[in-house]
């Protein structure tokens, strides 16, 4: 396994298959990376949308992956409406 792997592994949403983002929830979040997550709403939604919505200074300023994972990893808060985020746009909303 690469270091990339093993990180990635290791970065698993905390609570992934429990709770409300669990299995059948509509929302599933088990054996997805944070790097999947983030690369997923960036392709979907764009940075300029996400800052707009989420409003995280890293996805504001000279966004980038590598950015806003160093800065959703050190902050709870902004994993936290992220993952709101996220099921608010898978539901449509």
């Amino acid at each position: 396994m690469t270091p990339r792997e093993r990180l990635n592994k290791s970065a698993a949403l905390p609570g992934a298959g429990r709770g409300p983002a669990g299995p059948g929830s509509g929302v599933p979040l088990h054996a997805v990376t944070l790097e999947q997550l983030l690369n997923e709403l960036v392709a979907r939604r764009g940075w300029a949308e996400m800052g707009r919505r989420a409003a995280i200074w890293c996805f504001l300023s000279n966004p980038s992956v590598n950015s806003g994972l160093a800065s959703l990893r050190k902050n709870p808060w902004a994993m936290a409406k992220v993952e709101e985020r996220r099921a608010c746009w898978n539901s449509g909303s």
